[in-house]
Formats: structure tokens, C-alpha cells, sequence
């Protein structure tokens, strides 16, 4: 291969100006998307409940380390009709879902509940 088909192969002609990039990125990004996919084929079926309270979990965690820190005192997944608790991996259907949560920062109590739709693609 001469000097001009190897700076032609990685994006660059004879005169220094870019060529063929958006054909590796293009190839970049197939790649990275079937990467995304083996992986998360490899992990098995989605688990939307764990997934929702790790990351809140991981908020809270957080929180803790914050001065003054905030203290949990319950983090819950639940079925809005009935408050029966929704555990990580559990194969409940998706659909609506309550996160809830009570916390204290020094003497003040904290309650909040966020409604979430399990059904949403992760």
C-alpha cells in the first residue's frame, strides 16, 4: 500500500484533509451497539425493581455522606393497589410501581413516594 492509500485508510488523503471518517465511526458505533446488546443478553432478562432500587439506593448512599448526612430509615418497591412489596428480580409484571422512601436529616423526618412505571424499556 503506498503513503497516500495508508493516510487514506485512516481518514486522511494527500493533501491532509479528513476522508472516509464518518464510514469508521459509523462502523464505531454498529459496533459499540452490538457490544450494549451482547452484554445485556449475557445479564439475562431485565430486572426493572432491582434496577430502580439500586439506584436509589445508591442516591441515598450518598446522601448519607453529606453534613448533616441523611439517615434512612426504609427504601421500598411497591404494588400501588395493594403495598405488597416488590423485591429485586421478583417477576411481577411491569406496570406501576410506588418507591418509598423516609429519611431523617437531624431531627427532621422525610417522607416521599415516587410513582414509576416498571413497564419502561431499561
Amino acid at each position: 500500500m503506498t503513503d497516500d492509500g495508508v493516510r487514506e485508510a485512516f481518514g486522511v488523503d494527500g493533501g491532509g484533509n479528513a476522508v472516509h471518517c464518518h464510514t469508521l465511526a459509523a462502523l464505531d458505533q454498529e459496533e459499540a451497539s452490538a457490544d450494549a446488546r451482547a452484554v445485556a443478553h449475557a445479564a439475562g432478562p431485565p430486572d426493572p425493581a432491582g434496577a430502580a432500587l439500586a439506584a436509589a439506593d445508591t442516591v441515598l448512599r450518598e446522601a448519607a455522606r453529606l453534613d448533616p448526612p441523611l439517615e434512612t430509615d426504609y427504601l421500598a418497591l411497591v404494588d400501588p393497589a395493594t403495598f405488597t412489596a416488590i423485591a429485586p428480580g421478583d417477576p411481577a409484571p411491569p406496570g406501576p410501581a410506588v418507591l418509598a422512601v423516609a429519611a431523617r436529616v437531624g431531627a427532621t423526618r422525610l417522607i416521599d413516594n415516587v410513582h414509576l412505571d416498571l413497564g419502561t424499556a431499561l
